[in-house]
């Protein structure tokens, strides 16, 4: 990349080299591939672990096998409940409403599917989705309250080597305080105009 200058005042903050970050591609308890993640840090971006659906014991490990193939800066990507004690609905629920409220909606992602070929798979119905779902249900150890399993996640974060927390959805208050005493970054995502003027 000779003759462009891509450093800012992000790549200062974040020890990296471009600009880049490594979307927290992860969902229904499969992380974003170790390899990846480091190989966008060592490539001078920050590589970045989706952990959605994981566990706090499946996310350590992931942690550790990306630090295993670079010392270079990583972060994790969660989403975060909207409130810790949110209630949550069950996906036959929310199916059920979306059939309801928006069958045009339901019709399109049937002819779509059909369309490409697809077959389409409903996962277990009665495993509790929550507003940003931190967790799915995927993995055995993803028992107990949402609000116990966030806070796990978040410590798992804050226990392991990672210099970057991101943050969608919900209240970043659960970890910034504990974050900053540690000198990690905490990045808030924001999936559209609305939420980043808020």
């Amino acid at each position: 990349m000779t003759g462009i200058h891509l450093r800012t005042r992000l790549c200062e903050l974040l020890d990296i080299n471009y600009p880049i970050c490594l979307a927290g591609m992860g969902s229904q308890g499969r992380a974003t591939p170790p390899a990846l993640v480091a190989a966008v840090s060592e490539a001078g971006g920050l590589g970045v672990i989706g952990a959605a659906g994981l566990s706090p014991s499946r996310l350590r490990a992931v942690i550790r096998e990306a630090r295993a193939l670079t010392a270079k800066p990583i972060g994790v990507n969660l989403v975060l409940p909207q409130a810790a004690a949110k209630a949550e609905l069950d996906r036959d629920r929310i199916r059920r409403e979306i059939i309801e409220q928006f069958p045009e909606h339901a019709a399109f992602v049937r002819e779509l599917a059909k369309g490409f070929g697809l077959e389409l798979v409903e996962l277990d119905g009665r495993i509790a989705v929550s507003g940003a779902a931190t967790a799915d249900g995927t993995d055995a150890d993803l028992r107990g309250s949402r609000a116990d399993l966030t806070r796990s996640l978040i410590d798992a974060v804050l226990e392991e080597d990672v210099q970057v927390f991101a943050g969608a959805v919900g209240d970043l208050k659960l970890i910034a305080g504990p974050a900053h005493e540690k000198r990690m970054l905490v990045m808030g995502l924001a999936t559209g105009t609305k939420q980043a003027k808020s």
